[in-house]
């Protein structure tokens, strides 16, 4: 009872890290309200992109939990794919979503032919998250393979072995000892490539959002508004996976330099630096994750309106 006991005890500040996380995203929750017969064709379409990043969502999580479920088989390696899985999941979502979506049949709109780049979606996005997080990862990952030696089977990357001087009676000895697991390319070779693919996904989904048919000229503002909502998404969900893979794997590096009897001049640095780092990139992880469950919302006013307003107007935010 003791390994379940000490499991659910574990979960309890991740579950109010992640609820805190959840209450900020819906005290902030932008809401954008529009009038009846004001950008249908947008409104369509923002609601087909939302409805397959949902279930891209739903996907992810499963795909996670499965990950979660062969905790104990491969020696932890399924386990450590569970938040590049989840974050797959709603990017590929992403994608469908906004590669198949179609204004609906209706009067013809003029949508402005100007070319659309990745660059034009990040301009506005706060991108220093997601490049903070992904160095981390690869400066974890980095770390962990260039320090991991084999375990007592042969298995590369899977303990931290050291050699140091121990005096006994007076007589210096060579010692060897080798702890693990640690995080080495044992494990770090399959989750840099999950993350690369993570990062490609990433990609073909801004391509994407860039790409997506305009819904109409007079629909410019709002439509460049709901491209900039897709995009911190996908943005998001990178940065989340990137949070939730270096934050276990740092605790587990400092965890692994605490138990070792041989110790170099800079492994109580590298221990607590670590085990720092482990816990605020859970946490962070763990509270952005709670932005992926509550998308930005269009709400449509039951107001009367006999026709589409001019470019920008029927727009209230709030």
């Amino acid at each position: 009872m003791i390994g379940p006991l000490a499991g659910i005890v574990a979960m309890i500040p991740m579950l109010l890290v992640f609820c805190a996380g959840l209450a900020i995203v819906v005290a902030r929750r932008a809401v954008v309200r529009i009038g009846h017969n004001n950008h249908a064709r947008l409104v369509a379409i923002h609601r087909h992109t939302v409805r397959w990043r949902g279930l891209g969502l739903a996907a992810g999580l499963l795909a996670a939990l499965g990950c979660a479920m062969l905790a104990g088989t491969a020696l932890g390696r399924f386990v450590g794919l569970a938040p590049a899985a989840l974050g797959a999941g709603l990017i590929i979502g992403t994608i469908v979503g906004e590669r198949t979506a179609r204004a609906p049949l209706g009067t013809t709109r003029e949508a402005g032919l100007g070319e659309r780049r990745i660059g034009d979606l990040l301009r506005g996005q706060s991108l220093w998250p997601m490049v903070a997080s992904t160095g981390l990862l690869v400066a974890i990952l980095a770390m962990g393979t260039v320090l991991g030696s084999p375990d007592d089977l042969g298995r590369a990357g899977r303990a931290l072995a050291r050699t140091c001087q121990l005096v006994s009676d007076g007589v210096p000895t060579t010692a060897g000892e080798r702890r693990g697991p640690w995080p080495g390319s044992f494990y770090t070779l399959p989750l840099g490539g999950a993350f690369i693919v993570l990062g490609v996904l990433a990609f073909v989904a801004l391509k994407s959002i860039a790409a997506r048919r305009a819904a109409g000229s007079e629909s410019e503002d709002l439509d460049r508004l709901t491209r900039s909502w897709s995009t911190g998404n996908v943005l998001r969900a990178s940065t989340v996976s990137a949070l939730l893979i270096a934050g276990p794997l740092a605790t587990v590096m400092g965890a692994t330099l605490s138990a070792m009897d041989c110790r170099a001049s800079t492994d109580a640095f590298v221990q607590w630096m670590a085990l720092a780092a482990g816990v605020v990139a859970t946490g962070l992880g763990l509270a952005l994750l709670a932005s992926l469950f509550m998308a930005p919302r269009l709400v449509v006013d039951d107001l009367p309106g006999a026709l589409p307003p001019p470019a920008g107007a029927g727009v209230r935010v709030r």
